[in-house]
């Protein structure tokens, strides 16, 4: 189980390694809206950088403690809570509310196929 403060590190440690990895999910779609139009580049620059900053912070941390299972679990936890508030921050820049959002990223990352927007989006949008 997870009791102390080494325990903490290692966890943030993992989540920081894969919310870095998860910043470069976002520059396809930001390249693509380069060729839309200037006002839809920030709908995945900023989420882009949000995660790279955090995660670059996070990997950061030094600990001494190897991941056990119960480490991976927690990470894994917090990967499917704060993942889908970072991929869903681009449908709410673009004006949807946030529980739009957050179902509508969850939905992409589980891969279930399932929208609640059913707006004429951006093609940027509509790839990511």
């Amino acid at each position: 189980m997870i009791y102390g403060r080494e325990d903490v590190k290692t966890v943030l440690k993992n989540f920081g390694e894969i919310t870095l990895a998860f910043s470069f999910s976002f520059l396809p779609p930001l390249i693509l809206s380069l060729f839309e139009s200037l006002s839809h580049i920030y709908f995945f620059a900023l989420p882009c950088v949000i995660s790279f900053l955090i995660g670059f912070a996070l990997k950061q941390i030094k600990t001494k403690r190897p991941t056990t299972l119960v480490h991976a679990f927690v990470v894994v936890l917090l990967i499917w809570i704060f993942l889908p508030m970072l991929g869903g921050l681009p449908f709410w820049l673009w004006g949807k509310s946030f529980l739009d959002s957050y179902f509508e990223s969850m939905s992409a990352l589980t891969t279930t196929g399932l929208s609640v927007i059913w707006d004429k989006m951006p093609p940027s949008l509509t790839f990511w």
